[in-house]
């Protein structure tokens, strides 16, 4: 059996408006994900559950699922937004 890869973290920033002492992105280089990078994932994972056998994906449903991580992800509103109009208009 084959499990495709139709779900997905984009994690689109490092950065944080809280800098927790122990958190892992504390300290670390503020870099935000390009828009292009982020197409990129949309686009492998739309691939993937179009391209899979219904019956090896999760209830046999061609359903692509993104979720937004980072840092702070609402950091990054217009960006995530942007993403989300993109995933919308691929399907």
């Amino acid at each position: 059996m084959n499990y495709p890869m139709v779900n997905a973290s984009i994690n689109l920033t490092k950065s944080c408006n809280l800098k927790c002492s122990y958190c892992f992105t504390n300290g670390k280089k503020d870099e935000v994900i390009s828009l292009d990078t982020a197409k990129k994932a949309v686009d492998f994972l739309f691939k993937n559950a179009v391209g899979a056998n219904l019956e090896d994906l999760p209830n046999n449903q061609r359903r692509v699922d993104i979720s937004f991580w980072g840092g702070e992800p609402l950091l990054e509103w217009e960006l995530l937004k942007e993403i989300v109009t993109y995933a919308e208009s691929v399907v």
